[in-house]
């Protein structure tokens, strides 16, 4: 464990598409949507549109600096 972790200012792009799957699929499971929902999936959608293409330090929290990472690319593809 790390005091003063460094992910608090890395961009992972791969969270954006972990959290739509998960909205998903608590819909499919049954859990009752809702507008404030919605619009917060909306917000997220809109950024991920603007930073979808930037490299990242993705799931592995890297210390050399941003990189292109397939899975973060098929992740924010997945929200």
């Amino acid at each position: 464990m790390r005091i003063d972790n460094g992910a608090v200012n890395q961009l992972q792009l791969d969270v954006y598409g972990e959290v739509m799957n998960a909205l998903h699929l608590a819909r499919v499971g049954g859990l009752q949507g809702d507008d404030t929902v919605w619009s917060i999936q909306r917000a997220m959608l809109n950024h991920l549109d603007t930073v979808w293409q930037e490299a990242d330090e993705g799931i592995w929290e890297t210390r050399g600096g941003r990189q292109q990472f397939t899975f973060s690319k098929v992740m924010a593809w997945v929200g």
